[in-house]
């Protein structure tokens, strides 16, 4: 479903409340008046507060899904290129949508109860799928060892790919990057985020 402006504006103002507050912590009043709208309007669009959390969810993974499933397809790249274009893909978005992330981990820690609990799970799934796929492909034709834990694989990406993004500026003062611009040091570090991250994942190739 593609949104319009004004739903989009409302999508990220409450995204972002409900990373920093929570689902529960976060009132259809507060999100009108952080956007700057009528109160009505937000009902007008979404209905309640758990469709429009459900609007935030759709809107920020369906095209992601759709790149993924078609790079998964493709019959160009070899199944390592796919795990390049894959992280590259994950990286970038975990780096742009950083209020996004916060709110699945804030979910994920509490015992808070929000309507994504169950589009999580699916979401888990279906990404699982789609690395699934590469690697049986790669299987196929000797790239990738039979005995890939592939759910592992994803975990490895989020957990590291978010934990740096989150601990950027620890990570820039160990590596002493202060005198490099804000702009040119998140380049450099989601640079070799990547890379460390195909390196982890080269374990499970057999070249």
């Amino acid at each position: 479903m593609e949104h319009n402006d004004k739903q989009v504006h409302i999508i990220e103002t409450a995204e972002k409340l409900f990373a920093l507050h929570g689902f529960a912590g976060t009132s259809i009043r507060d999100i009108s008046r952080e956007a700057g709208i009528n109160i009505a309007m937000v009902s007008y669009y979404f209905g309640s507060k758990e469709k429009l959390m459900e609007a935030i969810f759709h809107h920020r993974i369906t095209h992601a899904w759709i790149a993924a499933e078609e790079m998964a397809d493709n019959n160009i790249l070899q199944p390592w290129q796919k795990v390049e274009e894959l992280i590259h893909s994950f990286v970038e978005g975990m780096s742009n949508k950083s209020y996004f992330h916060s709110l699945i981990l804030r979910q994920q820690l509490s015992n808070e109860m929000s309507p994504i609990a169950s589009l999580m799970d699916s979401v888990r799934e279906r990404n699982t799928n789609i690395i699934g796929k590469i690697i049986r492909e790669g299987q196929a034709n000797g790239d990738f060892k039979q005995d890939v834990d592939i759910p592992l694989l994803l975990f490895t990406m989020v957990g590291t790919a978010y934990q740096t993004l989150h601990s950027r500026e620890s990570y820039r003062k160990m590596h002493n990057l202060q005198h490099m611009t804000d702009e040119a040091f998140m380049a450099e570090m989601k640079r070799r985020l990547k890379q460390h991250i195909f390196f982890c994942l080269k374990q499970s190739y057999h070249k």
